[in-house]
């Protein structure tokens, strides 16, 4: 049975306030680099952000250890702010088909 108009209209409602309470975002992935230090062989573990800049150029930049997990929140953040932004574009496409 197909939802009403006014159901999905509350549907779409929701999940814009799904996008709204996500708080920062951040897009990309982080990775553990690790690089020698000192001749000894020492390595030091950095951490780097890579993402997808402005047309489509590849960025990459380091992000402290203090930030790691404030990093790391954003990235999911973004991922649920996406996701519910991709059952907007759904649920709109079936207003679209209506009527």
């Amino acid at each position: 049975m197909p939802s009403s108009k006014a159901s999905l209209i509350r549907k779409i409602a929701i999940e814009q306030s799904r996008i709204a309470s996500c708080g920062d975002l951040l897009k990309g992935s982080i990775c553990k680099v690790s690089r020698c230090r000192s001749s000894d062989g020492t390595a030091r573990d950095s951490w780097m952000l890579t993402f997808k800049g402005h047309g489509g150029k590849t960025k990459s930049v380091y992000v402290r250890p203090e930030k790691l997990a404030a990093a790391r929140q954003m990235i999911e953040n973004y991922k649920k702010a996406k996701a519910a932004l991709e059952n907007i574009v759904d649920l709109n496409v079936e207003l679209l088909k209506m009527d």
